[in-house]
């Protein structure tokens, strides 16, 4: 004979199981629709956050940091820190919807979109497909000794 206890506990157990399946099948599926991108229509609208190759800084991070400009005001008062910065790049390897997530101020948010609006990427590539990707990207900002 199973007590009343016994009972709440299996349908306590088999509650979590519902939930944890449920929640499983959810994440599954959210996986499933960003990585199996197998469109073949160039003028999609999906952005895809990871592809079978990302999207790379043609020249390397140096690149962009040849290409930042030290604001005036920052330099002028020594700031230094990260900026946060979200951007697409697209099926060409251009940065496009740059936004900033995290400022530090006096101008160091817009000179990392500038910075990274003038160089090139090599596009992402999804199933043999140039797709958009997005990226956030830290910034680093650091003066010279």
């Amino acid at each position: 004979m199973i007590s009343l206890k016994q009972k709440n506990i299996q349908k306590t157990n088999s509650w979590y199981l519902v939930v944890l399946t449920f929640t499983l099948l959810a994440i599954s599926n959210a996986s499933a629709q960003e990585f199996n991108y197998t469109t073949t229509d160039k003028d999609s609208t999906y952005v895809l956050t990871m592809v079978e190759e990302m999207p790379q800084i043609i020249g390397g991070i140096s690149e962009l940091y040849s290409a930042l400009t030290y604001p005036p005001v920052a330099l002028k008062r020594r700031i230094e820190g990260k900026v946060f910065v979200q951007f697409i790049v697209d099926t060409e390897g251009n940065v496009t919807d740059p936004k900033i997530l995290k400022d530090i101020g006096f101008g160091l948010g817009e000179a990392a979109i500038q910075a990274l609006t003038t160089i090139k990427f090599t596009p992402g590539i999804q199933n043999g497909i140039a797709v958009p990707v997005a990226f956030t990207l830290p910034v680093t900002f650091k003066l010279k000794e």
